[in-house]
């Protein structure tokens, strides 16, 4: 999606237009609509289509400002409508930086959340989110003009009602969006220790209680790009007022039956075959090894950590891995203590923060 953006402007950059400016309640309103009704409305606007393109698996409908006189085109300015699959936004540009200024503005009154009042230049993004609409804003500086770009966006949360598996968290991707639809009770910002010089930004969804799940954040300043979820374990969090105590029992599991707590054999049977576990040598002492091969279970896309009740005097963990039915035949009482979740199209987690 960040990749977008420089799109818009690289291709868009030279495009002028007359002044006729869109409100930020125009934006709002123009972003539910479909591309049909969206022509039919931002022509009322004083805009006109200009070109209908794909780039990559998006369909991009693009408008420009009728022109009028040549005092009109000081101001350069286009929107742009956009389907991806199911999901479509909105992109609005402005050379005016007086426009700029009142669309951020507008939006913070509207109380859209925003943790930055600076601009950031060079196509970073910073995030205002209301609910379930994001809107982020960027600019871009040229040495022909400077380009501010506003992409408005409503995503599809769901009910409570039906978030009923671990899995179901993966759809949440800021923190606006677990207060949105858990309420800003049931949710809480901190920071994450994943060691004592590894700090994260960090969501915990109902802390301290069974149902508590740790949201990871890549964007930490805007609390928001999923980069995992951490269910179960003696979880470590920056909080003084709200601090995050280990839960005994978490209730979460996954679709496929892995839940914390679950004892070892349970998890060979689920997975119908033998995995192997890093030992003492290793660097990631008691994870599951995720080059296992593949059973049920596909331990990359989930961590799985263990914990062990009778671990502390035997010799099968003094290696780089272990097979977990030798630790099975070895009377171990091994338990699944944590499990780490990772997007399906998260490419940027590492093994240092499952060790």
């Amino acid at each position: 999606m960040r990749g977008i953006v420089i799109t818009i402007f690289t291709a868009f950059v030279t495009i002028a237009g007359q002044s006729q400016e869109l409100s930020t309640a125009d934006l709002i309103s123009l972003t539910s609509l479909t591309p049909q009704k969206f022509e039919q409305a931002i022509n009322k606007k004083g805009y006109q289509k200009a070109d209908m393109t794909d780039r990559g698996d998006a369909v991009v409908h693009v408008f420009n400002p009728r022109q009028k006189n040549a005092e009109e085109v000081k101001i350069k300015r286009y929107a742009e409508k956009y389907q991806q699959g199911e999901e479509q936004f909105l992109v609005y540009a402005t050379s005016s930086l007086s426009e700029n200024n009142t669309i951020r503005e507008k939006l913070r009154k509207e109380g859209f959340f925003c943790p930055v009042d600076s601009l950031l230049y060079n196509g970073k993004e910073i995030l205002f989110q209301k609910k379930n609409m994001v809107v982020a804003a960027a600019c871009l500086v040229s040495p022909a003009d400077t380009i501010y770009s506003f992409r408005f966006q409503y995503r599809n949360l769901p009910a409570p009602a039906r978030v009923n598996f671990a899995d179901d968290l993966l759809q949440f991707t800021s923190h606006q969006h677990l207060v949105t639809t858990f309420g800003a009770a049931n949710v809480t910002k901190d920071q994450y220790y994943f060691s004592d010089n590894e700090i994260n930004a960090c969501t915990v969804l109902f802390p301290n209680t069974s149902r508590q799940a740790i949201f990871i954040w890549n964007d930490e300043m805007n609390l928001s790009d999923l980069g995992s979820i951490v269910i179960g374990g003696s979880v470590r969090g920056g909080g003084t007022e709200n601090e995050m105590l280990q839960v005994s029992e978490n209730a979460w599991r996954l679709r496929n039956g892995i839940r914390a707590n679950m004892k070892l054999k349970e998890l060979l049977e689920l997975n119908g075959k033998d995995f192997t576990i890093y030992g003492k040598e290793s660097d990631y002492f008691m994870k599951a090894d995720e080059a296992t091969e593949k059973g049920d279970i596909d331990f990359k896309e989930i961590a799985v950590i263990m914990g062990c009740l009778n671990c502390s005097s035997t010799y099968l963990l003094n290696k780089e891995k272990l097979s977990a039915e030798d630790a099975l035949d070895s009377n171990l009482s091994m338990h699944v203590l944590m499990l780490i979740l990772y997007p399906p199209d998260n490419n940027t987690k590492t093994d240092e923060k499952t060790k």
